[in-house]
């Protein structure tokens, strides 16, 4: 999911901060629930406020640095009581850091030949 941050770097948001590839991955990037969350996304009746609701939650979880590569996506509280990462990265305060939009792709490719890989445009996510 190719997300630009403020200073115009574009990083694989899905992937927390990797690059972006247009290739079927050969692991999923996210585990558990996740995995299903781009057909669950597009479930028909979405309304667009519902997918902003929950395209921003990706905005919400990099913004607040809990999604930096290395990242399992756990956060667990400091001595300040601030969010850190588990890893040991903490809240990025740099503003070029800032994602400000993303925009969210199905790939789709046929089990014979998995090299063909198409992708669909599902929503593109302005960041607040």
């Amino acid at each position: 999911m190719p997300g630009q941050l403020a200073n115009g770097e574009v990083v694989d948001v899905w992937a927390r901060g990797q690059p972006v590839a247009w290739t079927l991955p050969s692991k999923a990037a996210r585990g558990g629930r996740w995995r299903s969350f781009p057909m669950a996304s597009e479930a028909e009746g979405a309304s667009s406020e519902e997918l902003s609701r929950v395209y921003g939650y990706f905005c919400h979880e990099w913004n607040r640095g809990r999604a930096r590569p290395g990242d399992d996506g756990a956060c667990v509280m400091g001595k300040s009581g601030a969010g850190e990462v588990a890893s040991g990265v903490a809240n990025d305060t740099d503003p070029g850091r800032r994602l400000v939009r993303l925009k969210a792709y199905m790939l789709r490719a046929p089990l014979e030949d998995v090299s063909m890989v198409t992708k669909r445009h599902l929503h593109t996510q302005v960041c607040p």
